[in-house]
This record gives C-alpha cells, sequence and structure tokens, in this order.
C-alpha cells in the first residue's frame, strides 16, 4: 500500500502519489506501473494538478 505524508483534502487518505508530466522515462513508466507515480501527460502546465489519491481519484496541486 502507498501512504505519504501527503494527506488527500477531500477523503483525508494518506494513499497519495506525485502526478508527473513530460515525456516517460523506463524509471517513470516502471512506477507508475507500481502505482507509486501517476504520469499526468507531456504538456506541462502551471496549473495542472501535482497529486493523485489513490482512495479517492481526487486531484489537486
Amino acid at each position: 500500500m502507498v501512504k505519504s505524508k501527503i494527506k488527500c483534502p477531500k477523503c483525508k487518505s494518506t494513499r497519495a502519489i506525485p502526478i508527473i508530466y513530460g515525456l516517460p522515462t523506463p524509471e517513470g513508466k516502471a512506477e507508475e506501473k507500481k502505482g507509486l507515480i501517476k504520469l499526468g501527460g507531456c504538456i506541462v502546465s502551471e496549473d495542472f494538478p501535482k497529486w493523485h489519491c489513490k482512495n479517492c481519484g481526487y486531484e489537486w496541486k
């Protein structure tokens, strides 16, 4: 189970993982497969969320 110090603002779960943007590396793809990160796509913007809750699916900055 993934646990972090970051708490989801919606459900208060500690199962938050970072969202990584940009061209994924082989290592990044492997980390996503393990559930350690979420790949957010190749387009990068300051307005995109930085965290994803594995419990409820909520995403936030």
